[in-house]
């Protein structure tokens, strides 16, 4: 494209085909970050798939309703110290598989179509098996599904049934004995969320309620008996104080003291008094 042509073609903005804005789930954060299905077997083996897997599965197989629906399920070979597991990452589907009320099969070109597409969506996954759907017919494998399950030779490999109309909404089958696996719950009750604080309030956060303290009221009577002790001191103090200033009152006015002063010595009786020789 010449720089006039793009000067001209400025106006006619790209518009995208489609609804552009998809739609608000209601979830919460803790489901949203943690949350996935568990199916185990008798030896312990498990299979983990998230619950936007899930919910995907059942807007394949509603969307295809009345007819069933076919694709490929991808994810992740894992290993710890209990052994192997499974972890689903997602599913490509079918979009050639042949269809009816009842039916779906697919074909040669339509499976390696699906297999091209799973590698270049999920490059960092393996192809683990096939999920299909039923229409208000349950989630049990019939006669058709299971000689399908056993043309995937891998011990691992998996069967997935859906239907959106069945309470147990699907069921996981293993290797080409079309083993079930039963659902496991290893994740608890979400812990509640924090409720949100009001930006416009302007009290602080709430004060706890006191807690009583028996060590503080077993003090109690302590305190009393120190603050006792102390006030019975003080008043020994005031009455020392209060006789001798009583002592010294009396000196004061005792004509036969020196003119020295109230802290003068007595003189003993006997000596000769300088002062009182004087007055003669």
């Amino acid at each position: 494209m010449s720089a006039a042509d793009d000067v001209a073609g400025r106006d006619e903005s790209f518009v995208p085909l489609g609804r552009v804005e998809g739609p608000v789930h209601r979830r919460s954060r803790v489901e949203a970050r943690s949350a996935h299905r568990t199916f185990r077997d008798a030896d312990g083996f498990e299979v983990a798939i998230p619950e936007s897997v899930v919910g995907r599965l059942l807007t394949f197989a509603r969307d295809a309703a009345p007819r069933e629906w076919l694709g490929l399920v991808v994810g992740q070979r894992c290993e710890d110290a209990r052994g192997a597991h499974l972890l689903v990452l997602g599913l490509v589907p079918d979009r050639q598989a042949r269809a009816d009320d009842g039916r779906v099969e697919t074909t040669h070109a339509s499976e390696n179509a699906t297999r091209s597409l799973a590698r270049t969506l999920y490059p960092d996954a393996v192809l683990l098996g096939w999920a299909h759907s039923h229409v208000r017919c349950g989630v049990t494998f019939s006669s058709t599904d299971r000689a399908t399950q056993a043309t995937w030779r891998a011990p691992y490999s998996l069967g997935i049934v859906v239907d959106p109309w069945d309470p147990r909404e699907l069921t996981v089958y293993r290797g080409p004995t079309s083993e079930a696996l039963a659902p496991v719950s290893l994740v608890g009750p979400a812990p509640p969320e924090p409720p949100c604080a009001d930006p416009d309030s302007q009290d602080g956060p709430p004060t706890p309620p006191a807690t009583p303290h028996p060590r503080r009221r077993g003090l109690l009577p302590l305190a009393c008996l120190v603050a006792l002790g102390a006030g019975l001191a003080a008043l020994q103090r005031t009455q020392a104080l209060a006789a001798r200033v009583v002592v010294l009152e009396r000196r004061a006015t005792d004509h036969r003291r020196p003119a020295a002063g109230i802290d003068a010595g007595v003189t003993p009786p006997g000596a000769s008094n300088p002062c009182r020789a004087l007055a003669h």
